[in-house]
C-alpha cells in the first residue's frame, strides 16, 4: 500500500518546468524538456514531501489572488488547514477573501457527496456543481484557479474508474472555462512496477507535467555525480527487484490468507484513516450493521455513531497513541436501529505517521438489552411496590399524587408526568405534575382523549409527536414544550372515566406492551387510592357535618345503646334536661328525668317510646310528653324516635330528637283565642264594608289572583257576589267582559292600581279608571289602592276603595253643549263627591275607632286585672298581662300613626315661607323630653327660612327629634345638634345625635312603612314615624336622608326649597 495518497490540485504559480504528454515521462527519467509557460490548462505536480506540496499550492493560489483571479481549494482537512495558514502567513486575509467570494475552500469528501451516486460519478451533477462554483468565483474577475483532493479520496476507496472519469471531467471544465487546474502526486507512489500503468495514465491525463522538487535544469558536477549515483542505485535496484518479487509473492499469499481470515471472521473488523474515514471493513461488520461496502467504506466513521461526539472522542484517544479495550459505543444500522458494541482498537504507525486503525467490534446488543430489561423490570417492580406502600400510608391526596408521579417517572423512565382528574363537565384538570411548565398546563387543561361517557377507554400512545395526526394547536404546544412522545392512561374510578395520567418523553419513544401493561397497573392502583381516599374523606366530612349539625340544631338530640345507656347528647339536650347525663354509666333512656303523659299520668322509662324502639324496633313520630326536670320545672316536649341498626340488621340502640314546645302550646292556646276574636272583628268589618256606599275591593294574595269586594264593588263590575273579580286570576276565573282605561289608554292587567300596589309595596292614591264594558257602556271610578303587609313586612294583599264618578265624567263630556246646565250638575256632583269623601273620612274614622275600641278595652281590662289582682298572680301571669298592656299601647299608637300617614296623603298642601328657627324653638318648648336634663339639644348657627307646609314640617321634625332622643344607649346622656346649610337654592337641615347609630346595610329600608331596625323590647315604636317624615317631605317637594356608620350616632337631614329673601 503506498505511504502517500495522490492528490488533485489546481496550481497557480508558474511551475519551474512544464511538460506535456511523453515529455513528462522523459523529464521523470532525467532527460530535460523545454520550459514553456501556459496561461491555462490541466497541470500535474509530482512531489517528494508534503511541505513542498503545500508550498506549491499556496504559491499557485497566491499568484492568482494577487492577479485578481478567483481561487477554489477542494482538499482534506489537513491540507485545507495548512494551505490557509500559509496564505495567511503570506499576508492574505483569508476570511475576508471568503466573504468577498474570491476564495472558496470546500471539504473533498463533502464535495464528492454532491455528485456521487451508489459509488459512481454522476457527470451531470458534477458539471452542474462545478459550473455553479466556477461562475460564482469568476464573476467580475479575470480568471480562476482550482485545487482539489477528490481524486485522493476516490483512490483511497479503490474507485480507480471514478478517478479516471474525474480527471477527464476536470480537463473538460479547464478547457471550457479556461481554468488552470493542478493535480499533484507523490513520486513514491510510482516506484513499484505495478504503478507504471497508472503513472502513464496520470501523465497522459494532464496537459502539463511538473517534476519533483529535487529535479534541476542546471547541469553541474554535483548533478552529474548524482546521476552516476542514481545509475548505480538502479543496477542494485534491479537485483533487489527480483528478490522483492519473490518476497512480494509470499506476502501476497499470506496476505490472501489473512484477508480470507479477517473477511470471514465472526467478529467485526475495520480500518479508519487519520481523518476518520473508513478504509475497509470485513463482512461480519457490514452484516452486523446492514450496509453494503460502498455505503460504509469511504464514509466518516462518526457518521455511524449514534453519538458523534463519542465517536470523535474514540478517534482522539487513538491519535494520542492509546490502545483501547472494551470501548463501549452505539452504532446506527441501515434500518435505523442501533447496536451496542465493545471495540478493541489500536493504530498502525509508520515512521511516526498515522496509517490506519485496527479495530475489532463485538456486538453486545442482546446482552445489554437483557441486562437493561432485567434492571428495568427490577426498577419497575420496586417503584410499583414503593407506590403501593406509600399510597396505603398517604393521608392526603397530594401525598398520594406525589407517590404516583415518582412511581411513573421511575418505572416508565419518562422525563415528565402528570395526573389529571375530571372536573364535572368541564373536562380534566391537573391534580399533580412534574416537569411541565405552567403555560403548557394552562393551555392544555380540559383536554381529554376520550369522550366523557366512554365505558371502556384504552391507552393512547403517541411515539412521535412530530409525525402524529394531532390537532395542530396541540401539536404546536407539545413542540414548544419539547415533548417528543406521550402516552395517556385512563383512570377508571368507580367504574367510570375519572381522569388520566400522562407520561412525556423528550424524544421519540416506542411504547412496548410491557410498558402499557405496567402503566395500566399503576393506573388501577392510583384509581383505587383515589376512590378509597375520597370515600374516607366523604365519611369524615359527613361525620363532621352530622356532628356539627347536631350541635347547632335547636332541637335536642341524644342516642342510647341496646341496653338503654345514653351514648351521645347535644348541648340542647343537656339544656332541656337541666343537666348533663353521664355517658355509658347507669343512666338509661331518659336519665334522671320523670316523664308524664299529657293527661298527667306517670310514664315509666321502661314503657317510654325510646325503650320501645330498642326493644321492638318501633319508630315514633311527633309524640308529646311532659318532662319534669331535676330543679322541679317541667316542659312539654315533642319527640321523634328511630331505632339504630348495624350492618347485620340487629338493633344497636335508638336516637331521639325532641323539642321544648311549651311556648308553642301556650301560643296555640293564645292563637285559638285570638282567632276567635279576629273572626268576630272580621264579621264586624265585613258588615261595615257592606254598609259603605263605595267600591271596596280586597286582593288576598301578593299576585292578586283572588280579589273579592263588597256588594257595590261586585255590582259595578256586573258580577255576582262570591265571584273572583281579579283580572290577574287564572283564565277560567278571569272576568273578560270589560277593560280598564286611564287617560284614554287601555291599561294592562299588571299595571292596574291594585296590581301595582302589590308589586311595588307602595300606595297608589287618587287613581282614576274608566270601565268599558263589551256592550259599549262605561263607568268611571276614583280612589286609592294601599298594600297590606304581614308581620315580616312583606306584601300579603291590597285594599282598594273607589267611588263611582261616572256621572261627573259624563257631565264633563257635555260641558261644551250645555255649559250652564253642566255647571249646575258639576256642583251637584261635586257636592255628591264631597259627601262621598266625607263618608270616606267617616269610614276611616270608623275603622280607626272600631280598631282602637277593642284595643283600649283589652288594654283597660288588663290594667284593671294587674292593679286589682296582681298580688294574687304569679310572675308569669303578671308578665303576660304586662305584655298585653304594652301590646295595646303599641297597637293604639300604630293606629294613630296610620291615620296620620293617611291624612298626610290626602291633606291639601300649600307651600309658604316658614322660619326654621322659630319653628324649632316652638317644638322644643312643647316637648319636655327634649329639654334638659332629659336631652341637650343645641342649635348651631343661623337656621334660614324654607318653603314648606308648617303642620307637615312640624310633624316631620318632631318625629326626627323624638327618634334622636329615644335611640340612645342606656346610661348615655342624650346630645343633639341642629344646623343648616344652603345648597343650590335649597336648605338642608341636619339633626345629629350621639345615639346607637344605623348600620349602612339597613339604611335602604329605613323610611318604609312598618320598618324597624332595632328590637322592640329595647326601643318602642310602630315603624311608621320615618315613613311619615318621608311622606311629609315628598308632599312639600323635599327630601330626607341619613348618614351613619352604625357605631357613633346618626346624622339625619331634610332638604326643602329656600324661601325668597
Amino acid at each position: 500500500m503506498p505511504t502517500e495518497s495522490p492528490v488533485s490540485a489546481a496550481s497557480n504559480a508558474s511551475p519551474p518546468a512544464l511538460h506535456s504528454g511523453r515529455k513528462a515521462r522523459d523529464a521523470a527519467a532525467g532527460r530535460p524538456a523545454e520550459h514553456e509557460a501556459a496561461p491555462d490548462g490541466h497541470f500535474v505536480q509530482f512531489y517528494e514531501t508534503e511541505e513542498f506540496l503545500v508550498t506549491s499550492i499556496s504559491q499557485f493560489i497566491a499568484a492568482g489572488l494577487r492577479a485578481g483571479e478567483g481561487a477554489l481549494i477542494i482538499a482534506t482537512e489537513n491540507h485545507r488547514t495548512r494551505a490557509e495558514e500559509r496564505l495567511s502567513a503570506d499576508g492574505f486575509d483569508v476570511q475576508r477573501l471568503k466573504a468577498d467570494g474570491q476564495l472558496a475552500v470546500v471539504d473533498a469528501a463533502e464535495m464528492l457527496s454532491r455528485f456521487m451516486t451508489d459509488g459512481s460519478l454522476d457527470e451531470q451533477r458534477f458539471l452542474a456543481e462545478t459550473a455553479r462554483m466556477v461562475n460564482a468565483l469568476k464573476k467580475g474577475r479575470s480568471g480562476l484557479r482550482a485545487f482539489g483532493e477528490m481524486v485522493a479520496v476516490l483512490r483511497q476507496c479503490g474507485k480507480d474508474a471514478a478517478v479516471h472519469e474525474l480527471e477527464r471531467l476536470w480537463n473538460r471544465v479547464a478547457r471550457q472555462e479556461k481554468l488552470k487546474v493542478l493535480c499533484a502526486y507523490p513520486m513514491s507512489a510510482f516506484t513499484r512496477a505495478e504503478n507504471g500503468e497508472f503513472f502513464e495514465h496520470v501523465c497522459d491525463a494532464h496537459s502539463h507535467v511538473l517534476p519533483t522538487e529535487s529535479f534541476s535544469w542546471d547541469f553541474g558536477a554535483d548533478q552529474l555525480r548524482a546521476i552516476a549515483t542514481l545509475q548505480r542505485k538502479a543496477a542494485a535496484l534491479e537485483a533487489e527487484v527480483a528478490e522483492r518479487k519473490r518476497v512480494e509473492a509470499e506476502l501476497r499469499r499470506r496476505n490472501q490468507e489473512l484477508t480470507t481470515f479477517v473477511e470471514t471472521a465472526a467478529v467485526g473488523l475495520n480500518r479508519v484513516n487519520a481523518d476518520g474515514v473508513i478504509l475497509w471493513a470485513n463482512a461480519a461488520e457490514l452484516e452486523m450493521l446492514g450496509y453494503a461496502a460502498e455505503e460504509y467504506i469511504g464514509h466518516p466513521v462518526t457518521e455511524f455513531h449514534v453519538d458523534p461526539a463519542a465517536g470523535g472522542e474514540f478517534l482522539r484517544r487513538l491519535r494520542t497513541g492509546e490502545t483501547l479495550r472494551d470501548y463501549p459505543a452505539r452504532l446506527r444500522c441501515k434500518d435505523g436501529s442501533t447496536r451496542d458494541v465493545l471495540m478493541d482498537a489500536s493504530v498502525l504507525w509508520e515512521d511516526g505517521r498515522f496509517v490506519h486503525t485496527q479495530c475489532f467490534t463485538r456486538d453486545v446488543t442482546s446482552r445489554n438489552r437483557a441486562e437493561r430489561a432485567l434492571a428495568h423490570a427490577a426498577r419497575q417492580q420496586s417503584a410499583l411496590y414503593r407506590f403501593v406502600e406509600r399510597r396505603r400510608r398517604a393521608e392526603t391526596f397530594s401525598q398520594m399524587y406525589e407517590a404516583a408521579i415518582e412511581a411513573i417517572l421511575s418505572a416508565l423512565g419518562c422525563q415528565r408526568a402528570a395526573i389529571l382528574l375530571r372536573d364535572g363537565q368541564r373536562g380534566m384538570r391537573f391534580a399533580a405534575s412534574h416537569g411541565l411548565s405552567e403555560a403548557y398546563r394552562k393551555a392544555v387543561e380540559g383536554h381529554s382523549p376520550w369522550p366523557a361517557e366512554e365505558p371502556n377507554p384504552q391507552p393512547v400512545c403517541i411515539p412521535d409527536v412530530a409525525t402524529a395526526d394531532l390537532d395542530p394547536e396541540l401539536k404546536r404546544l407539545m413542540a414548544k414544550e419539547g415533548i417528543g412522545a406521550v402516552t395517556f392512561i385512563p383512570l377508571m374510578i368507580d367504574r367510570k372515566l375519572g381522569g388520566k395520567f400522562a407520561t412525556y418523553y423528550d424524544g421519540r419513544h416506542e411504547f412496548s406492551r410491557q410498558e402499557v401493561e405496567l402503566s395500566l397497573t399503576i393506573a388501577r392502583q392510583l384509581a383505587l387510592g383515589i376512590d378509597r381516599m375520597r370515600a374516607e374523606h366523604e365519611a369524615r366530612e359527613r361525620a363532621e357535618r352530622i356532628s356539627q349539625l347536631l350541635s347547632l340544631m335547636p332541637a335536642a338530640v341524644y342516642t342510647c345503646d341496646a341496653e338503654g345507656h345514653i351514648t351521645y347528647f347535644n348541648r340542647r339536650a343537656a339544656e332541656l334536661w337541666g343537666r348533663e347525663p353521664e355517658l355509658m354509666t347507669g343512666e338509661r333512656f331518659c336519665g334522671s328525668l320523670r316523664l308524664r303523659r299529657l293527661d298527667g299520668s306517670v310514664l315509666p322509662h321502661t314503657e317510654a317510646p325510646m325503650a320501645a324502639a330498642v326493644r321492638s324496633g318501633l319508630s315514633t313520630r311527633n309524640g308529646e310528653v311532659v318532662i319534669e326536670r331535676p330543679d322541679g320545672s317541667s316542659v312539654v316536649a315533642s319527640f321523634n324516635i328511630d331505632p339504630l341498626y348495624d350492618e347485620a340488621g340487629s338493633i344497636t340502640g335508638a336516637i331521639n330528637v325532641f323539642q321544648d314546645i311549651s311556648e308553642r302550646k301556650q301560643m296555640e292556646d293564645a292563637l285559638r283565642r285570638a282567632r276567635s276574636e279576629e273572626e268576630a272583628r272580621r264579621i264586624e268589618l265585613e258588615t261595615l264594608m257592606e254598609a259603605v256606599p263605595a267600591v271596596v275591593w280586597i286582593a288576598h294574595d301578593p299576585e292578586c289572583r283572588q280579589i273579592t269586594g263588597n256588594h257595590v264593588g261586585c255590582e259595578i263590575l256586573r258580577l255576582p257576589r262570591g265571584r273572583n273579580l281579579s283580572r290577574s286570576a287564572p283564565p277560567p276565573e278571569r272576568p273578560t267582559h270589560f277593560d280598564l282605561y286611564q287617560n284614554g289608554r287601555k291599561v294592562a292587567d299588571d299595571d292596574l292600581p291594585i296590581q301595582k300596589a302589590a308589586r311595588t309595596g307602595r300606595a297608589y292614591l287618587g287613581e282614576e279608571l274608566e270601565l268599558r264594558f263589551d256592550d259599549g257602556s262605561s263607568e268611571w271610578l276614583y280612589g286609592n289602592a294601599v298594600p297590606l303587609f304581614d308581620a315580616d313586612q312583606k306584601v300579603r294583599g291590597v285594599l282598594a276603595t273607589f267611588v263611582n264618578i261616572t256621572e261627573r265624567k259624563r257631565a264633563e263630556e257635555l260641558v261644551q253643549a250645555a255649559k250652564e246646565e253642566l255647571e249646575t250638575r258639576v256642583r251637584e256632583r261635586t257636592a255628591s263627591l264631597k259627601e262621598a269623601m266625607e263618608q270616606m273620612e267617616e269610614f276611616s274614622y270608623t275603622v280607626s275607632h272600631d280598631l282602637r275600641a277593642p284595643v283600649r278595652a283589652m288594654q283597660g281590662y288588663a290594667e284593671v286585672v294587674l292593679e286589682e289582682f296582681g298580688d294574687r298572680l304569679d310572675e308569669t301571669a303578671r308578665e303576660y298581662l304586662d305584655r298585653i298592656i304594652r301590646g295595646g299601647r303599641r297597637m293604639d299608637q300604630l293606629i294613630q300613626d296610620i291615620l296620620t300617614y293617611s291624612r298626610l296623603s290626602r291633606r291639601e298642601v300649600q307651600l309658604e315661607p316658614v322660619s326654621l328657627d322659630k319653628l324649632l324653638r316652638d317644638i322644643l318648648q312643647q316637648y319636655p323630653g327634649m329639654q334638659p336634663p332629659g336631652a341637650r339639644i343645641t342649635i348651631v348657627g343661623e337656621l334660614p327660612a324654607v318653603m314648606g307646609h308648617e303642620p307637615s314640617l312640624v310633624q316631620a321634625i318632631s318625629n326626627l327629634l323624638s327618634n334622636a332622643t329615644k335611640f340612645v344607649s342606656s346610661g348615655t346622656a342624650t346630645r343633639v345638634m341642629l344646623r343648616a346649610e344652603r345648597r343650590n337654592g335649597y336648605v338642608r337641615l341636619w339633626i345629629e345625635d350621639n345615639g346607637i347609630g344605623i348600620r349602612p346595610e339597613h339604611q335602604h329600608r329605613l323610611f318604609g312603612l312598618f320598618e324597624r331596625i332595632h328590637p322592640e323590647q329595647r326601643y318602642e315604636g310602630t315603624g311608621i314615624g320615618l315613613a311619615i317624615v318621608r311622606k311629609a317631605l315628598e308632599r312639600m317637594g323635599g327630601k330626607v336622608g341619613v348618614e351613619s356608620d352604625g357605631l357613633t350616632g346618626s346624622r339625619f337631614w331634610i332638604q326643602l326649597p329656600a324661601a325668597q329673601a
